[in-house]
C-alpha cells in the first residue's frame, strides 16, 4: 500500500513539474504560504523558475495522506511530511523537515500550498 501511495505521489510531483512548465495565457496563480510566514502568488511560468538558484534538491517523503475537505465540493488535497535538502549554486545548504498541504481544484490543478518547517 505504501509503495502504491509513493508511486501515485511521484505522478503528482511529475504533474506539478509539468504544470509549472506550461504557461497558459490567463492561468490562475498558485498561492504559496511559506514556512517563514510569507505568502506569494505565482504563475506557472514563475513556478518553473523557483528552482533556478539550486544546484540540486533532494526530497524524501515519508508520509503522504490524501485529504477531502468536509462539507465542500470535490476539491481535495494531500498532506506530505518529508525531508528536503537544497544545495544552492553558491554552495549554501538548506535542510529542513517539512509538513506541506497541497490543495487541488476540481480540475486536479494545484491552487495553493501551505508549508511548515523545522530544522533537522
Amino acid at each position: 500500500m505504501v509503495r502504491i501511495i509513493l508511486i501515485l505521489f511521484s505522478f503528482f510531483i511529475i504533474s506539478l513539474q509539468l504544470q509549472a512548465q506550461m504557461e497558459v495565457e490567463g492561468t490562475k496563480k498558485v498561492t504559496i504560504n511559506g514556512y517563514d510566514g510569507k505568502q506569494v502568488k505565482l504563475s506557472n511560468k514563475e513556478l518553473a523558475g523557483l528552482f533556478d538558484t539550486y544546484k540540486s534538491v533532494t526530497w524524501t517523503p515519508y508520509s503522504i495522506v490524501p485529504i477531502k475537505i468536509a462539507n465542500t465540493d470535490a476539491a481535495s488535497g494531500v498532506q506530505v511530511m518529508s525531508k528536503e535538502t537544497r544545495v544552492f549554486k553558491n554552495g549554501k545548504v538548506w535542510e529542513k523537515e517539512l509538513f506541506e498541504i497541497f490543495y487541488f481544484d476540481l480540475e486536479g490543478k494545484i491552487t495553493s500550498m501551505t508549508q511548515y518547517a523545522r530544522d533537522f
